[in-house]
Parts: structure tokens; C-alpha cells; sequence
């Protein structure tokens, strides 16, 4: 099994930080043992994390890059996923209580989303309307602002963080598409 650090902190605007609510303990259901605590954010750590959310949109940095960047940058982020799948399935167990070979799927199908959605990303095109002649008209889809993503991740017994379940949305299914068409 995976060695789980101590403490894990929040990572907001580009910078790991301790949470303003204190601490959470992380418990393996399985043991009723202590594996770790994690930062527990606050208001104000939510508003930094919206505001840094904000500056990134409004810089137009993962916007502007080519669409065929972002869909390699989100496969990217799956290929980690499977390369790293038995150090997380590890954790997903002992966080969760889930048995290893369920763990090891929910991470396989989390890659998947970021295989699917980096492919999708130069797909996305607008779109032109005949309005007659000397008429010029096209749609484009542009990011339209932040987005909060609310994820619930102990509400019920068997959650699975990485993917869509009993009609749970979760990390993978909400988070790729916005990273992969730039609208973050």
C-alpha cells in the first residue's frame, strides 16, 4: 500500500497553504485509523481560490492556446493518472474503504474522460449562417467566466471522486471538458 503524507494543504492560486477552518482528519472506514489530515478551507480561501480562478480567465492563457495544445495538455493529465493509478488506487482504498481492483477502474475510467475530452478539444468549431449577400455572420464559442464546482464527495457511502456514479457528477466529468475547450 501507498505511504499517505501527514498533512496535505490546499493548493490555491499557484501556492500550497494551510486551510483558514483548520484541519480535517482523513479516516480509513475500514480501520477507523487516522491516515492523514487535510487543510480544511474556509470563505476567504474559497474567495482566493475564485479570484485566482478569475485572473487566469480573464488572462485568456488557456483560452488562447491553440486547441490542439489543451487536448494534449488534458491527455496528459490522464496518461499521469494511469502511470500513477497504483499509488491512487492505494489511497482510494484506504480513504474510502473501497476494494483495490474498484479503485484501480474508477482511475482507469477518470483517464478515459481526459483521453475522450483531449481528443475532443479540436473539434469544437463554430459555426456560419447564411444571412444573404453582403452579409457576413459566424458563431464562436468563447469562455464565459468561473465556474464553481461543487463535488460531493462524502455524501454518500460508496462515492467515486473520479467519475460519474448514480448520477453524481465528479471530478473527471466536470473538470476535463472546461479545461479542454479552454473555458476555465
Amino acid at each position: 500500500m501507498a505511504e499517505i503524507k501527514p498533512y496535505w494543504q490546499n493548493y490555491i492560486d499557484c501556492v500550497w497553504i494551510d486551510g483558514g477552518a483548520g484541519r480535517i482528519d482523513v479516516i480509513n472506514p475500514g480501520t477507523g485509523e487516522k491516515l492523514a489530515e487535510h487543510a480544511l478551507a474556509d470563505a476567504r480561501d474559497v474567495d482566493r481560490a475564485v479570484q485566482a480562478a478569475r485572473r487566469l480567465h480573464l488572462s485568456g492563457a488557456l483560452a488562447d492556446l491553440r486547441p490542439v495544445e489543451r487536448g494534449r495538455m488534458v491527455q496528459a493529465m490522464g496518461q499521469y493518472l494511469l502511470t500513477q493509478i497504483d499509488e491512487i488506487a492505494d489511497v482510494l482504498t484506504l480513504e474510502q474503504g473501497k476494494p483495490l481492483w474498484e479503485a484501480r477502474i474508477e482511475v482507469e475510467g477518470a483517464a478515459r474522460y481526459f483521453e475522450y475530452y483531449g481528443n475532443q478539444a479540436e473539434t469544437v468549431e463554430g459555426r456560419s449562417i447564411p444571412l444573404g449577400k453582403g452579409y457576413f455572420d459566424f458563431t464562436t464559442y468563447e469562455p464565459f467566466g468561473v465556474s464553481a464546482q461543487i463535488i460531493p464527495w462524502l455524501s454518500c457511502p460508496r462515492i467515486f471522486p473520479f467519475l460519474i456514479v448514480k448520477g453524481f457528477p465528479s471530478l473527471s466529468y466536470k473538470i476535463v471538458p472546461i479545461v479542454a475547450t479552454g473555458t476555465f
